[in-house]
């Protein structure tokens, strides 16, 4: 972890995502709940943070759990819509994991 990320991360918020994910079951975080945290974190990332590139990876992790659930169109567009960010943020890494997602989901 970076300095200064542990006062940024522990804010002490419940409506902190990354709170939440540290303090979620690993039983009790699959399936819509895994879904419900990453969705939390893209939308909190979005709003607060303004880090585009990782919005993208988040939807990318997205996709591959809506892929896995039978919900193709939705994961398509999620990983549309992280290629879309990754681009315009000049995201390779990014970019290579929208290309993966692509040909996977």
């Amino acid at each position: 972890m970076r300095a200064g990320a542990a006062n940024t991360v522990s804010s002490g918020n419940s409506n902190d995502p990354a709170q939440v994910l540290r303090s979620a079951k690993p039983k009790g975080s699959q399936g819509p709940e895994a879904r419900s945290l990453i969705g939390m974190t893209v939308k909190q990332l979005r709003r607060e943070i303004g880090f585009l590139p990782s919005v993208a990876a988040n939807l990318i992790g997205l996709a591959y759990i809506a892929a896995a659930q039978g919900r193709r169109d939705q994961a398509l567009a999620m990983v549309e819509e992280a290629g879309a960010i990754a681009v315009a943020n000049a995201a390779h890494a990014i970019k290579r994991q929208v290309e993966q997602a692509r040909a996977s989901v």
